[in-house]
């Protein structure tokens, strides 16, 4: 009998460090039989399964290396169903490497991250108790610090968007104001150089017009 099940949808393209990653799923240590259907995209869309054969392959809490294989469930839509075994959750702690593995002759593509949290049960001693804490702790501050970091990001993005705005807008202005004194300037001296008066040998003279208006 299945005691959990679960579904995630993983792309083929790997979006490590983008926010609004890929869920956990949450065990407790040496759980085994939950059902995990995995739907695999490339860049969002359904990636279609036929021929190929599925293996899921991850790194547990304590650093071994854990690959079962995975049954297609139905290639067109490419679902693929993982059953959890003993060994991804013989340990408690994160499970940061865990992925499909798709090979097909001459071909090998893997999945976006799937990670696990397991946590511990009620058997273990104040050593593991303590050695749980710290590994909880350091995920939660490690989560903290990319949350932190991609807040960042976004927040410099957007003041150099900003001023880079505000330096186009200052010269466009600057634009303006320079057409508009030469505009002026112009004016000036067309006015100027039309007027009846002007200055020769140090006496203003003054230019009269006897033809017919």
């Amino acid at each position: 009998m299945t005691t959990y099940t679960e579904t995630r949808t993983l792309d083929l393209l790997k979006r490590k460090g983008k926010a609004g990653g890929v869920p956990p799923i949450t065990l407790r240590r040496g759980e085994a039989g939950a059902d995990i259907t995995i739907y695999v995209t490339n860049n969002g869309e359904a990636f279609n399964l036929t021929g190929y054969t599925a293996k899921f392959c991850a790194v547990n809490a304590k650093g071994e290396v854990v690959k079962r294989a995975a049954s297609v469930t139905n290639a067109a839509s490419g679902a693929a169903k993982y059953t959890v075994t003993s060994d991804l959750t013989a340990w408690a702690g994160p499970v940061l490497v865990g992925y499909l593995e798709l090979t097909k002759t001459g071909e090998l593509a893997t999945t976006d991250t799937l990670p696990f949290i397991i946590l511990d049960n009620a058997d273990l001693t104040d050593a593991q108790a303590e050695e749980y804490e710290s590994t909880i702790d350091a995920m939660l501050n490690a989560a903290q610090e990319a949350a932190v970091a991609a807040a960042q990001t976004a927040f410099e993005g957007a003041y150099t968007d900003a001023e880079a705005y505000r330096d186009g807008l200052y010269a466009a202005a600057e634009a303006d104001r320079e057409a508009a004194y030469e505009a002026a300037e112009a004016g000036r001296n067309a006015n100027t150089s039309s007027a009846p008066f002007s200055v020769r040998d140090g006496k203003l003279c003054v230019t009269y017009y006897t033809g017919t208006i």
